[in-house]
C-alpha cells in the first residue's frame, strides 16, 4: 500500500515536471529530426540507450561551431576552448532536455545555448 502511494506521488511529480518543462526542451532533437537526421545517425541505433559521441557531433558540426566568445571582467571566454581539457558536446548541448552551460558548475556565465 505504501509503495503504491509512493509510486503515485512520484508519477505526479514527473507529470508536473513534464508540464512545466521549458518549451525548448528537446529543441535540438526537433532540429535534427527536421534535418532528416535519425537516432541511428547520432546513436548508432534506433533505440538509443546512451548519449551520442562527441566525435559524431564533430563529423557534422566541426570542432568549434559558432564559437561564442564573451567578455568576463578582464578576459575573453570561449566556451568551446576549455582551459580544463576537452569537454564532450553533450555536457552542455542536451538533445532531449534543456541545454545547460557545463562551465556554470564552477562559474556563473550568462550564455544562452541551443
Amino acid at each position: 500500500m505504501i509503495m503504491k502511494y509512493l509510486m503515485s506521488i512520484a508519477t505526479a511529480a514527473l507529470l508536473m515536471l513534464a508540464v512545466n518543462a521549458p518549451s525548448y526542451a528537446g529543441e535540438l532533437a526537433k532540429i535534427h529530426e527536421d534535418a532528416d537526421i535519425s537516432c541511428m545517425d547520432c546513436h548508432g541505433t534506433d533505440t538509443p540507450t546512451r548519449r551520442g559521441k562527441t566525435s559524431l557531433c564533430k563529423n557534422c558540426h566541426g570542432d568549434l561551431v559558432e564559437v561564442k566568445e564573451f567578455q568576463v571582467e578582464e578576459r575573453v571566454v570561449n566556451v568551446h576552448k576549455s582551459p580544463h581539457g576537452e569537454v564532450r558536446c553533450t555536457a552542455c548541448h542536451k538533445t532531449h532536455e534543456p541545454s545547460v552551460l557545463y562551465c556554470n558548475d564552477c562559474h556563473q556565465y550568462e550564455v544562452e545555448l541551443p
